[in-house]
């Protein structure tokens, strides 16, 4: 296992960890005592259900999830389980790419997954996935596929969602607004 997919695995045990009360010391109070409590790590592997272990970006969303994106897949954590969704070619609503680079939650709880084929809006009722994608017809459209990282543009109260669409290969970074993408 490679140096970075140590890291975040350490990182989403931390989270984990901090996300469930701490032990205690057997018998010990924790009210009106000094002890500390003890923290417990825990490492999920692809033997727990991740869906594989090189993994490219974690997020915690406000719905208590913890979503790990992998070279293979996004991955849901609840604590207990993985759910993982992967690419499928012949259903345009699910994950186009299986390279997750980043994720995002927006200020309206929208899930943004950013991928090696495109920029993903989740949809959490349904499940589904809207893709954007690079299209040659189109000036507004991605100027390529691979997207590694998004962000808020503004945090004024009020103002449009946007983000800069950061892509790898040809063209220039550029800002989208949540009109753009058709919300």
């Amino acid at each position: 296992m490679n140096v970075v997919a140590r890291i975040c695995l350490a990182f989403l045990g931390l989270v984990l960890a901090l996300s469930f009360p701490c032990a205690q010391e057997a018998g010990e109070s924790a009210i009106g005592s000094n002890a500390r409590p003890r923290i417990r790590f825990e490492h999920l592997t692809p033997d727990d259900g991740l869906s594989q272990g090189t993994v490219e970006a974690f997020l915690h969303d406000r719905q208590g999830f913890i979503r790990v994106g992998t070279w293979d897949g996004l991955n849901r954590y609840d604590g207990y389980s993985f759910k993982v969704f992967k690419p499928n070619t012949r259903d345009p609503h699910r994950l186009s790419g299986n390279l997750v680079h980043a994720l995002y939650e927006d200020s309206q709880g929208i899930l943004w997954v950013c991928t090696h084929n495109g920029l993903k809006r989740f949809d959490r009722k349904t499940e589904r996935f809207e893709r954007y994608q690079h299209d040659p017809e189109n000036p507004r459209s991605l100027s390529h596929n691979d997207v590694p990282a998004v962000a808020r543009r503004s945090q004024r109260p009020g103002a449009p969602l946007a983000w800069p669409i950061r892509t790898s290969g040809h063209g220039t970074p550029q800002w989208r607004t949540s009109a753009d993408a058709g919300q």
